[in-house]
């Protein structure tokens, strides 16, 4: 499974991103909790400008890693959209280096 999520990452450094997110989904299909595959889902999404199914993978990615950020990041979006989510998510990410 870890091979089939490689493949999709590939696609996604070549700039690939749609055959990336077709990739990455079916690894999901096989293992819905494969988080890393989720984790490049949303990213191949954003590069690919679709913020909503960048937001949509992301939110999943956040309930299954870090449930209490989950919740926050839906109100971000909801007000401030995706470009909000991703600054509250690099605060966070350097507010964790520091502890």
């Amino acid at each position: 499974l870890a091979t089939l999520r490689d493949r999709g990452r590939y696609l996604y450094f070549a700039r690939r991103y749609d055959e990336a997110i077709e990739q990455l989904k079916r690894v999901l299909e096989v293992d819905e909790n494969f988080s890393t595959a989720i984790g490049w889902l949303f990213l191949s999404y954003e590069m690919k400008g679709d913020y909503a199914g960048a937001y949509e993978w992301f939110v999943n990615y956040e309930k299954r890693t870090d449930p209490e950020n989950a919740e926050a990041f839906q109100k971000i979006y909801e007000t401030a959209g995706w470009q909000a989510v991703r600054r509250k998510k690099l605060e966070i990410e350097r507010q964790n280096e520091h502890k």
